[in-house]
Formats: structure tokens, sequence, C-alpha cells
């Protein structure tokens, strides 16, 4: 076989045979053009859905650079709290510069 028509003309050609069909060599040729155009369109007619995956696997890349690129928190010393003292209390909150988190952009 030199090309992918002469498949689908031997494909035919037995079906035809098999079935009972009168077809010319000319009509077979041009069903056999139309079924190899027809296949290169099958994903426009039955469209593969997205892999959920992907989506999942690209938010998760986006998740571990964006931790990649957060630095230690100086100022609180990566515990996300700041104690300072006013007066005779002492007053622990979350630092300003972290969010609580540790850690910063």
């Amino acid at each position: 076989m030199n090309n992918i028509n002469d498949y689908w003309e031997e494909c035919l050609a037995q079906s035809f045979e098999e079935h009972g069909v009168k077809a010319t060599n000319e009509q077979i040729q041009a069903i056999a053009k139309d079924v190899d155009n027809a296949r290169d369109c099958i994903g426009m007619a039955f469209p593969v859905p997205e892999n959920p995956w992907k989506r999942e696997l690209a938010a998760a890349e986006s998740a571990l650079k964006r931790e990649q690129s957060m630095r230690f928190c100086v100022i609180c010393q990566g515990t996300g709290r700041v104690q300072y003292y006013t007066g005779p209390w002492a007053v622990n909150t979350q630092c300003d510069k972290c969010h609580g988190n540790g850690k910063h952009a």
C-alpha cells in the first residue's frame, strides 16, 4: 500500500463485496477519500474532554512555585506571632509582615 487511500479503498471494496453492494472503482476511490477526510476531522465531532489532572497539576505547580518564592520572616522569626510590651502589659499578636504565616513573598 503506497498511501492511506489504498487502505480505505481495499477495506471498502471488501466490505461492499461481503454485503452485496455494487460500486465502481471510481466510486470506491471517492468514498475512500471521504472516509480519510472524515477520519482527520473526527476530533471535531467527538471532542476529547480536558484531562482534569492537567488542571490540578498546573495548580499544584503554581502553589509549589509560590511556596518556593516565600522567604523566612525575620520580624517574627518564623513563628507568625510578635510580642511587644505596652506599659505593664505584654501583647502577643499576629505578625504584620507575614500575616501569621512565618514566611512572606
